[in-house]
């Protein structure tokens, strides 16, 4: 039931709009911190040709006071969804921890792998490892290989040609004697390949 509009005269920008009543209602926005209820009344236009809906409160009744818009950091936005879409993130956290931590990442991802320099591979952070070349020698490690299974094997190719590709190792020479062996355990994360795990054994 519309409620009657006495006395009122409503104009557009081409016409006068003619007011056939009103009707309230109330809205409710919903809040950690509790709910903020508002009594809003509208107006039924008769001869409205436009499609826009105006919704507003009359401040001589209610006053609110609109809290200051958080700003987004877009970069930080990005890399939450590039960068962390795959970490594994405690559920014990409340929004704004987790909202801290990955600030606190955004601000030193730097020290962290990227697609250009993945760990073990970071520009002037490179790690030297020096082996034993004096004597007596530690006596060569012999291990039988035995072949891996053809889903663990595509895996192993693809991550040794990552490597390669970023100079941290070299392939060995036909002639070349490496008394290294390094046992290479495949781990998998739901169905995908995740990462190896390699032990230099010197």
């Amino acid at each position: 039931h519309l409620l009657p509009i006495d006395g009122i005269k409503c104009n557009s920008a081409s016409n006068q709009i003619e007011a056939l009543g009103i009707f309230e209602t109330n809205i409710i926005f919903p809040h950690i911190n509790g709910n903020l209820r508002i009594t809003v009344e509208f107006v039924v236009m008769e001869n409205r040709s436009s499609t826009q809906f105006i919704l507003g409160n009359d401040y001589l009744i209610i006053q609110i006071t609109v809290t200051k818009v958080a700003e987004v950091n877009l970069e930080l936005e990005r890399f939450k969804s590039e960068q962390l879409n795959e970490a594994e993130i405690s559920l014990h956290l409340t929004d704004n921890w987790e909202n801290e931590l990955s600030a606190l990442l955004y601000d030193h991802k730097e020290e962290f792998a990227s697609d250009k320099e993945p760990l073990g591979a970071i520009i002037g952070h490179e790690v030297d490892i020096l082996l034993n070349i004096e004597r007596p020698h530690p006596p060569p490690l012999r291990r039988p290989a035995y072949p891996a299974s053809p889903k663990s094997r595509e895996a192993l190719e693809i991550h040794v040609k990552e490597v390669l590709d970023l100079g941290a190792i070299r392939k060995v020479g036909h002639n070349e004697e490496v008394e290294i062996t390094t046992p290479v355990i495949v781990a998998w994360h739901n169905g995908k390949y995740s990462k190896w795990l390699a032990t230099l054994q010197l």
